[in-house]
């Protein structure tokens, strides 16, 4: 018998978004979500949470997880304000417009997309973000279950599989963790934990923010300070100087390889100035010699981090051989290069400035937890008043001798965290500058619009060029498979658009496309413990991806911290997968009609629900999205 599909029309699934927005708006359920995951997007996540719930601060993980010793520290980021079509003031009442939804408050915790992803699959958040206010309850943990996690690396075909069947995530790390088989206990106070699907129902992952990794740096190089504790600064000298205060250093890829692989490791070296126009990046009104052996120090993650994978996939593609061989392999990695690792450095201690024992080495990376580590590490912070609290020793105030004092470090981040976009998130005040890339003869800077142009006919799996679900286009892969929405690690992955390779992440080729790009992806379960939870995860999620007031180009929340939201084929997608209600119904000749999706049974419900019957005139129903959560009996 043929099988003719109608798909859901375009506006159609607008009505739907709103509705879910809508129902947000005029909920009365109460419910919290609780993340944790990349530090990338900590800023914008908490932002977009505090838009659409109840303000709450974001959380920073520390090196003691829980207890009378927990170190976590937080910070209170400002509201946005949106001054687009619909305007809207994130701000509580009476002087804003308040939250969407006053009944649900987003709690998000920054650990890194490692831990982030060990805390979902063990639904473990004491273990794997400890608590999140010590000093009102030391013992017991603001996290009590997992809602969602954001990671900016693809899991693994191995750990999804785990995830469905049983087996160990993180095999060759540290941190791995032991899910077991379906049917099978757990044994007590061991790495071993419940069959995640069996317990919180099928896997969902996709990608819902574009990411770009900056090259972060001071503009200043060398201060002095005189007897009287007076600084002079002096700065690198530029040609091309941005207009929105972000920096104006210029690299091309070639370059940046040589960089970040030890070739050129001095900031005097005849690539750079070639790139800057052919004059020195030396500040002009600086008289002294230092700047002729100044050394590029190169600053990057100690922790398993989805923007180090980002950035290790981006130089294995791009870099080719430097020297004998590319240190960065194609497997990819969420840590740097073994060769290429350096000294550690503890984000609570002050800055190591020239009066402290140096910690880099020419050509290796010194490597700080969370990109909020990595941009406290690039700063130049030394030669002035510095206050710093140490954990059980009080204040300590430092001041720099007279002298000259020189620093140059260069770092890999998130674009949120150095100007422009830190003016918005409020992440911190170190001033960073970031590189634009030279492309060609573009020059290009790491912002949400020039890294959405590297998805230039990248579609989301069984979807039409719209995103609308069409079963027979499989060349992007299958919507039940979560390891197909994401670009995972490796280089040697290959996206498909009308079934031929299209450009991977890890090589842009898009007009305009900035070359260091990845996603923030969301990691969900299928069945939550109860409909405020469900309704609670749902609407954000609905928020984040669909909101004006979040997604807008240029203006919106995302653009002015820097990222940018999924194409609109990725959207409807997502939306229509996972978000919207729908049902395989039967017209009286029997010929099949998919309205919105009909998809991977994977639409968000209450565990134990049996699914959602189709309805109408003239059709018999089945099953729906939802049925994977009859047997759940737990719920996450």
């Amino acid at each position: 018998m043929t099988t003719t599909r109608m798909l859901m029309g375009a506006s159609a699934l607008v009505t739907a978004c709103m509705a879910l927005a809508g129902g947000a708006q005029s909920a009365t359920l109460t419910a919290s979500v609780y993340g944790g995951g990349a530090s990338l997007p900590s800023a914008l996540i908490r932002q977009i949470g505090d838009c659409y719930g109840n303000r709450v601060p974001l959380v920073n993980i520390g090196s003691v997880l829980s207890g009378a010793g927990a170190n976590e520290t937080v910070q209170t980021l400002n509201y946005f304000n949106f001054l687009g079509l619909p305007a809207y003031n994130c701000a509580a009442i009476p002087a804003g417009n308040g939250p969407v939804d006053p009944n649900k408050t987003v709690r998000y915790i920054s650990t890194g997309s490692g831990t982030g992803a060990n805390g979902y699959y063990s639904h473990d958040a004491k273990r794997f973000w400890g608590d999140t206010d010590p000093s009102t309850n030391p013992a017991a943990s603001n996290y009590p279950r997992v809602s969602f996690a954001a990671s900016d690396f693809g899991q693994s075909t191995a750990d999804i599989n785990s995830y469905a069947n049983g087996g160990t995530r993180n095999a060759t790390l540290s941190s791995e963790i032991v899910m077991v088989a379906p049917g099978v206990t757990p044994v007590a106070n061991t790495t071993q934990y419940g069959n995640p699907k069996e317990l919180y129902g099928a896997q969902i992952q996709f990608p819902w923010v574009v990411a770009p990794v900056a090259i972060g740096y001071d503009p200043v190089y060398k201060k002095v300070v005189d007897a009287s504790g007076n600084v002079a600064s002096y700065k690198f000298h530029l040609k091309t100087v941005n207009a929105d205060g972000s920096g104006g250093l210029l690299l091309d890829m070639p370059t940046v390889c040589k960089i970040f692989t030890g070739v050129i490791t001095t900031w005097a070296d005849p690539a750079l100035k070639t790139l800057n126009g052919g004059l020195s990046l030396k500040d002009v009104t600086d008289t002294g010699t230092e700047f002729d052996t100044l050394p590029i120090e190169l600053v990057g993650r100690s922790d398993n981090s989805g923007t180090t994978s980002i950035w290790y996939r981006a130089l294995s593609a791009q870099c080719g051989p430097q020297g004998p061989a590319n240190p960065y392999l194609t497997a990819g990695s969420q840590a740097l290069p073994t060769s290429l690792q350096g000294a550690a450095y503890t984000s609570t201690n002050v800055n190591n400035g020239p009066s402290f024992t140096p910690l880099y080495a020419l050509g290796k990376y010194t490597r700080a937890a969370q990109n909020g580590g990595v941009a406290k590490y690039t700063a130049f912070t030394y030669a002035k008043p510095d206050t710093e609290t140490f954990p059980g020793s009080g204040i300590f105030i430092t001041l720099a001798p007279a002298g000259a004092y020189t620093q140059g470090r260069l770092a890999y981040m998130g674009a949120d965290f150095a100007l422009p976009a830190v003016a918005n998130t409020n992440q911190n005040t170190y001033g960073l500058n970031t590189v634009a890339i030279k492309v060609g003869v573009s020059r290009i800077e790491p912002t949400g619009g020039t890294a959405l142009k590297a998805f230039t006919n990248l579609l989301p799996p069984e979807s039409t060029s719209t995103g609308l679900y069409d079963p027979t286009v499989t060349a992007n892969g299958l919507r039940a498979n979560p390891q197909d929405w994401v670009q995972g690690i490796n280089t040697n992955y290959t996206f498909k658009s009308g079934g031929a390779p299209a450009t991977l992440l890890a090589n842009p080729t898009g007009a305009g496309a900035y070359p260091i790009v990845g996603t923030t992806n969301v990691n969900l379960y299928s069945c939550y413990v109860d409909a405020a939870t469900v309704e609670g995860v749902k609407g954000f999620v609905n928020y984040f991806l669909s909101s004006k007031t979040v997604a807008t180009n240029l203006t919106g929340l995302l653009a002015k911290a820097g990222f940018s939201a999924m194409p609109k084929a990725w959207i409807t997608a997502a939306t229509q997968s996972f978000l919207t209600p729908t049902a395989t119904k039967f017209d009286l000749t029997g010929l099949q009609t998919v309205q919105g999706s009909d998809v991977e049974n994977l639409y968000i419900l209450t565990k134990g629900a049996a699914g959602i019957p189709a309805s109408g005139a003239g059709t018999k129903t089945v099953l729906a999205h939802g049925s994977q959560c009859s047997a759940v009996t737990v719920g996450a």
